[in-house]
C-alpha cells in the first residue's frame, strides 16, 4: 500500500486575482490522482466530469499566462 499525503483541491476566490493560478496549478499537480479517482468503478456517476487531453492542454496554457 502506498501512503500519500492528504491534500485538497483549491477553489477560485473572486477577490484574489492569483487564486485562479493557484487553483489551476494545484489541479495540474494532482492530475493523475484526479483521473484515477474519476476512473474508479465506484465513481461512474461522476466519470463524465473527467477532462479530455485538450482541456488539460488549455489549463496548462492558462497556467503559463497567469504565472507571468
Amino acid at each position: 500500500t502506498i501512503r500519500l499525503p492528504e491534500v485538497q483541491l483549491l477553489c477560485n476566490v473572486k477577490t484574489r486575482w492569483d487564486s485562479t493560478y493557484y487553483m489551476i496549478n494545484c489541479l495540474h499537480a494532482l492530475r493523475q490522482v484526479v483521473s484515477y479517482f474519476l476512473d474508479a468503478p465506484c465513481n461512474t456517476n461522476i466519470a463524465d466530469h473527467k477532462m479530455l487531453p485538450l482541456g488539460w492542454e488549455v489549463l496548462q496554457d492558462m497556467e503559463v499566462v497567469l504565472e507571468v
